[in-house]
């Protein structure tokens, strides 16, 4: 099991909001802490995620970055061999699928610029809408940081599976 002292996070140049006296600190004077131990630690998801993920295998990573890239596959059109790839890993596909997402952000790329127009007039209505009703952009913000912080917390038991 993966042991972690200060010294170990220091090399990894941590943010500004952790300084060595701060992670000092939430060491608690133990000498070194388990990957498991800086997934309980009280600080922001993001930041355990961001520690845990300095100390993992290649193949650690990789099985955490497609687990989690296939939580939100759903979200664009996704060309068949990147699901394939997402799901098995297998290399063999890598190319393939690096090849097929550059093709659909190119895709993407074109689509945009087509309806950039219509994009400024969107962004006008935007921020028009904005001003008029802050309270239901308060409570869309809320929502989003909601779903963000509980798929964070997702992301935090896949790792716990994966160090232990």
């Amino acid at each position: 099991m993966h042991k972690i002292t200060v010294d170990d996070i220091m090399e990894h140049k941590p943010c500004k909001e952790y300084p060595k006296e701060r992670v000092e600190e939430l060491w608690g004077g133990k000498e070194s802490l388990s990957l498991l131990d800086i997934l309980d630690l009280g600080i922001p998801t993001e930041d355990r995620i961001w520690a845990v993920t300095k100390f993992l295998s290649e193949e650690e990573n990789g099985q955490f970055a497609r687990w989690s890239a296939l939580r939100v596959v759903h979200l664009w059109y996704c060309p068949d061999v990147v699901k394939q790839y997402l799901e098995t890993g297998d290399e063999g596909l890598r190319d393939a699928a690096r090849t097929a997402v550059h093709a659909a952000a190119w895709n993407a790329a074109d689509a945009s610029a087509r309806a950039s127009a219509r994009a400024a007039a969107d962004a006008a209505w935007d921020a028009w809408n904005a001003a008029c009703t802050p309270a239901w952009n308060a409570a869309w913000n809320a929502a989003r940081a909601a779903a963000r912080g509980e798929e964070h917390q997702k992301q935090i038991e896949k790792l716990k599976e994966l160090v232990k």
